[in-house]
């Protein structure tokens, strides 16, 4: 598998990864913006969710369990779906078979073609120009 078909795999896999946090969040809140949540004091900073601990940041929420870690960053009221280099490259870290997904100007110049090529965009309306979704 080419290194770009690869790349794709993780973003599938890293968005099927941030759908199970966001319902593991909603079962605790009954609420689709966790990061909300937190600043409201609906939640707090750090705690547990599943099998995983969180502590909420600036803009995003990093999780771990054991030696597994991720990290999501939010878009516009707390959407879930964003990613960039840095944060694919975490989470691919996790897997053996993503292993040579690990030099972080590679991997953004590889989102550049997925871009350039319709399969990712960044969002106009995100707080941030650095952080790309899947198009619809």
């Amino acid at each position: 598998m080419c290194k770009i078909d690869k790349l794709k795999l993780l973003i599938s896999r890293y968005l099927e990864f941030m759908a199970m946090i966001q319902a593991l969040f909603k079962m605790k809140t009954d609420s689709t913006n966790p990061l909300l949540d937190w600043r409201q004091k609906k939640l707090p900073q750090t705690g547990k969710i599943g099998n995983f601990e969180y502590a909420f940041h600036g803009m995003g929420v990093s999780l771990e369990e054991g030696d597994f870690d991720a990290d999501i960053e939010f878009g516009n009221e707390g959407a879930f779906g964003y990613f960039d280099a840095w944060r694919l490259i975490c989470f691919a870290r996790n897997y053996e078979e993503f292993s040579e997904l690990n030099n972080q100007e590679e991997i953004s110049l590889l989102l550049t073609q997925l871009k350039v090529a319709g399969y990712i965009k960044r969002d106009q309306d995100c707080w941030t120009d650095e952080l790309y979704r899947v198009c619809d």
